[in-house]
């Protein structure tokens, strides 16, 4: 669906691709003119894609907020009044593998634009560990390297051993970081390692199965917590950003979401500034990211946002919690 000129008004352009789309819905919550709909046929991944509905163009302001909380990147805004764009990034390549509704897609969409944004796709190396982030090389057009489970923070330290020069980040679920890599964390944090960590919370294994993590919250249903996480078999959720911004390596933490379009934006702008603290304090830098697994908690993507707000966020609490020397970098 493209834009048209009509009584000298310039309509934007809407794209909906729907061999891309899994019809998670999250688009169709996020739209404020309520003007996507679900289409009435299926696509080739057996669920019905996502449209707009005749005539959309006309109310549609193009502010983009389809295309933000996307996490396949299979809607496409341009707002041709303000020479905006909106969708999948020049880095971004492959479609998404991740289940529908999954946030990991949209940090993956995030990571892209500020790497290519701040131009240093050359110089710049992700590490990715076992558990839902293992395939990120599949999705970014840079260098990448995988480690083993939990050693992704000790893999990025010897490659900047060896390449001070490169930007080097990790990518790291929950299970990943605070569970099985809990002590490289830590010793990534002592010894103030240049590394961008962006850390994915979802409170739960997602890719195993649905197993409690170390950040479960109390009372939580897992695979292996039928009655709920207690103090007495599981003990309490690790708060992990907090603890790792006591250590004086960290010089920059915050936690935040993408659960909506406006956490969308500020998370992009965290993740820009923890690249900028890498170059300017050479030290380490950790973006948590509290994150919906829709298929573990088994609840709808639409639920599973929801489900975060009012459960996740009351533990997790999204903010600056680190800020580095000298303030902010812009």
């Amino acid at each position: 669906m493209t834009g048209t000129v009509t009584e000298g008004a310039v309509l934007p352009r809407v794209e909906f691709d729907a061999q891309i789309c899994k019809g998670c819905g999250v688009c169709i919550e996020a739209c404020p003119e309520d003007i996507i709909e679900y289409a009435g046929t299926f696509n080739h991944r057996g669920v019905r894609p996502t449209q707009l509905v005749p005539d959309g163009l006309v109310r549609c302001s193009a502010c983009g907020n389809c295309a933000v909380v996307c996490p396949d990147s299979a809607v496409t805004v341009d707002n041709l009044r303000k020479h905006l764009h909106y969708g999948k990034n020049a880095l971004r390549i492959g479609d998404m593998h991740y289940c529908p509704g999954c946030d990991e897609g949209t940090v993956h969409e995030l990571l892209a634009e500020v790497i290519d944004e701040l131009g240093i796709k050359e110089v710049a190396v992700g590490v990715a560990s076992v558990g839902c982030t293992v395939f990120a090389y599949r999705y970014i057009d840079i260098d990448w390297q995988q480690a083993a489970h939990g050693r992704a923070t000790s893999v990025a330290w010897g490659i900047e051993c060896q390449h001070p020069e490169l930007r080097v980040f990790t990518v790291q679920g929950d299970g990943d970081l605070a569970g099985i890599g809990i002590g490289e964390t830590f010793h990534a944090a002592a010894r103030g390692d240049p590394t961008v960590i962006i850390f994915l919370n979802n409170a739960i294994y997602g890719m195993t199965g649905g197993q409690l993590a170390p950040t479960s919250l109390m009372g939580q249903v897992t695979s292996t917590s039928l009655a709920g996480r207690n103090v007495k078999d599981h003990g309490y959720p690790i708060v992990m950003t907090e603890a790792l911004a006591l250590q004086e390596g960290c010089s920059f933490a915050v936690r935040t979401s993408v659960h909506d379009a406006p956490s969308i934006r500020k998370t992009k702008k965290y993740i820009r500034q923890a690249f900028l603290n890498q170059a300017k304090n050479k030290s380490l830098s950790v973006v948590e990211v509290v994150s919906a697994c829709p298929s573990g908690w088994r609840l709808d993507p639409v639920d599973a946002h929801k489900y975060l707000v009012e459960h996740l966020f009351p533990v997790y609490k999204p903010g600056v919690i680190k800020e580095p020397p000298g303030g902010m970098p812009r």
